[in-house]
């Protein structure tokens, strides 16, 4: 009986670390999206970014409606929709500069990357559009306001959403 309860008690061990180390680890992670090979490779260039949702494209520089749950990337990604990331702050300064470098390191074309405005906080707002096969497609970014305006999400996340817009007219399947 005491053998019984000693195994009941590390497999119960077991499967609690096992979930707390899922729950660690980021979306990406979870859904091997970014390791198997096949898929785009500008999606490797957001790795290091939590997906938090989708929405219709617009003509303001603003991102669609979104909250800050970290989601599953589609497994199908289509044409004329934003698809909003999420960055935790690192110090890295990755942003404008460090998006386009890791594009061209992993073979994506950039078409072009400006900067188009400066914030109040000092930040820039900047487009990059690229390219990788018949793929276009474009990363801007736009300040969060729920993340500027909360204390406890200013200190863990960079206060921009990281928008995602593909520009070409078929789905790209995600493996």
């Amino acid at each position: 009986m005491r053998v019984l309860i000693n195994i009941f008690v590390l497999l119960a061990i077991f499967i609690t670390s096992a979930a707390s180390g899922c729950h660690r680890s980021t979306q990406a992670e979870k859904n091997k999206i970014l390791s198997k090979k096949g898929n785009p490779a500008f999606l490797k260039v957001l790795s290091n970014f939590e997906y938090v949702g989708s929405g219709p494209t617009n003509d303001i520089m603003e991102a669609a409606p979104h909250d800050m749950n970290i989601k599953v990337l589609p497994s199908n990604l289509e044409a004329n929709l934003q698809y909003i990331f999420h960055r935790r702050l690192n110090g890295d300064g990755y942003a404008f500069e460090g998006l386009q470098e890791q594009l061209k390191a992993n073979g994506v074309t950039v078409l072009d990357a400006k900067v188009v405005a400066y914030t109040f906080n000092g930040g820039m707002q900047f487009r990059i559009s690229f390219s990788e096969g018949d793929i276009k497609g474009t990363i801007r970014n736009s300040l969060d306001w729920d993340i500027m305006n909360t204390s406890s999400l200013y200190k863990e996340w960079d206060c921009d959403d990281y928008i995602l817009v593909l520009e070409s007219t078929s789905k790209i399947a995600i493996r």
